[in-house]
């Protein structure tokens, strides 16, 4: 294979990681039931653009006006295809373009019985959003039923109440969206500093007990030494990376306290999640943030043992029951650092 041929096909593999990493740290993803709710409004749309569509072409001569109609409809869906994505501001605009197809075939295609059927795919929707109880979705439809009353029925203005809702249905469904975009980027955000601080305060304030220069602890990043068993990769992949690194661990939480804060702390925050994902109560479409909540939560806990640590041994804060910690990992640490990452309520009332 030519070196240059080589070099841009890596070169085009970093860009693609490099992509993904950066979509996963700031991207615009939001929750999967959007998408599937959106795809859904599409197919309905488009089935009853071709069902109108074929009943204008059974009946001989074209309406002019739903004909037009129709065509606009179908460019307007065409074009919503490309905005079918997880995106939020592509989910933002492509419901945008289904409430404008909406509004057109209320105005142009629907007749007398299909308008007064608009009433119910209004409550329909109130339920779908869960604002049904919300005073003014209420009073809104309940002008709208008003209007569609068998024995007076008001075209005009049941296509006016339709197309308020209809405004009011998205307006809410994309601040939702939007919403939840912005809980994602502030969980990877988090999650991203809350990793990077919680090295640096190890590597910063390492603390390592004894002089002896190979231990483990002496050293945040481990000093590779590998023996490779060509003939069986996978094996020698196994024992060298992931064996190794574990031990490394270990030895790294034995000898320097603060890792073994932070990964008591750890173990309180993961605890802590655990016991609260049992009761809580989540709506459609937290999934979305859920998995970065679960783990930004122990890290929080992690990092706040640590800080409570160093100000209780700096001297900086002093609690009777918290003033025998030593500098060797033990189990007074443990239970502080747990207790502190399980909820740091526990322990920040008591400061004097």
């Amino acid at each position: 294979m030519d070196v240059n041929h080589l070099i841009q096909n890596y070169s085009s593999k970093f860009r693609r990681g490099s992509h993904r990493v950066i979509d996963f740290i700031f991207g615009r993803r939001v929750s999967l039931i959007h998408l599937v709710e959106a795809k859904e409004r599409h197919k309905t749309l488009s089935s009853i653009i071709e069902f109108h569509k074929r009943k204008i072409e059974e009946a001989g001569p074209h309406d002019s006006e739903k004909t037009r109609a129709i065509e606009s409809c179908q460019i307007q869906l065409e074009e919503a295809k490309t905005l079918l994505t997880r995106d939020q501001k592509d989910l933002n605009d492509l419901w945008r373009i289904l409430t404008r197809v909406r509004n057109l075939i209320m105005d142009h295609i629907l007749n007398e019985h299909g308008l007064i059927q608009q009433l119910d795919f209004c409550r329909e929707e109130a339920f779908r959003l869960d604002v049904a109880h919300d005073p003014v979705i209420s009073d809104m439809l309940q002008k709208l039923a008003e209007a569609t009353d068998e024995d007076n029925v008001h075209p005009e203005r049941i296509k006016r109440h339709v197309r308020a809702l209809n405004e009011r249905f998205n307006t809410i469904r994309t601040a939702r969206i939007y919403e939840q975009f912005i809980k994602m980027r502030t969980y990877k955000t988090a999650l991203v500093v809350l990793v990077f601080l919680s090295a640096m305060l190890i590597v910063l304030t390492e603390q390592v007990v004894g002089n002896d220069a190979d231990k483990a602890g002496n050293a945040f990043f481990p000093v590779y030494d590998f023996q490779w068993e060509w003939g069986n990769f996978w094996k020698s992949l196994k024992e060298n990376i992931f064996t190794f690194h574990v031990k490394f661990m270990v030895e790294l939480c034995k000898h320097n306290v603060l890792a073994f804060v932070f990964a008591s702390g750890l173990i309180g925050g993961f605890y802590s999640v655990v016991l609260r994902v049992r009761t809580h109560e989540r709506r459609a479409g937290d999934d979305a943030y859920f998995r970065l909540y679960v783990l930004s939560r122990p890290l929080v806990g992690a990092l706040g043992a640590m800080v409570l640590y160093i100000l209780f041994t700096g001297g900086f804060v002093t609690i009777e029951s918290v003033q025998a910690l030593g500098t060797t990992p033990d189990s007074k640490i443990f239970g502080f650092a747990f207790i502190s990452g399980f909820s740091e309520r526990v322990v920040f009332p008591n400061f004097r």
